[in-house]
């Protein structure tokens, strides 16, 4: 709605340590002001600063994606229907953004698969030893079966159109599933 009357308090919440707060009160702040946007994003240090413009200014490009949309996207994913939003913005918090461009390949490594992946936008397919052996689109998620068979560069990922994956570490992951039940519920209904 840009309503200037809430620019002061936007501006606060730049300061918030959350990053979902941080990073939507940045882009309402921004869509009212750009001007106010930049004089008051300076004081946060160049990482934070770096960051938000990465996701504010970024719009449309490969690098911007805010943790809101994050947790909007996993919202829609069936096996985190009746998941608190909350938790969900501490999936959010976990992820990493894996951009890949059209025809590009990901290779996999037995001993890195110390992380799942997502598809947050676009289409990739897993090949082994050079033959297709699975499709994926949004939504879907790809474990620990994608490295099974042992051998170096023998498989990978090679991505359709130009796609989005977020990327969670099996660690951090497990950790907030031992504080979180209902997630860990969902998480053992799916397997």
């Amino acid at each position: 709605l840009k309503i200037e009357d809430f620019t002061i308090d936007l501006i606060a919440q730049l300061f918030n340590p959350d990053l979902l707060i941080r990073e939507t009160s940045a882009w309402a702040l921004y869509q009212i002001d750009p001007t106010l946007y930049h004089s008051n994003s300076i004081r946060l240090g160049d990482d934070v600063k770096k960051s938000l413009d990465s996701a504010i200014l970024g719009r449309g490009t490969e690098s911007a994606i805010l943790s809101y949309e994050k947790v909007l996207f996993l919202q829609r994913i069936k096996l985190f229907e009746g998941v608190a939003g909350l938790t969900l913005s501490y999936m959010a918090d976990l992820s990493r953004n894996v951009f890949l461009r059209k025809g590009q390949i990901m290779p996999l490594e037995v001993d890195e698969s110390k992380d799942f992946l997502m598809v947050f936008k676009g289409h990739i397919q897993y090949f082994e030893f050079e033959l297709i052996k699975a499709d994926f689109g949004e939504g879907q998620f790809l474990g620990e079966q994608l490295t099974e068979s042992g051998r170096s560069n023998s498989n990978g990922l090679v991505s359709k159109d130009e796609t989005i994956l977020l990327k969670f570490n099996k660690d951090e992951f497990y950790d907030l599933l031992s504080d979180q039940v209902k997630l860990a519920d969902k998480v053992l209904e799916y397997i």
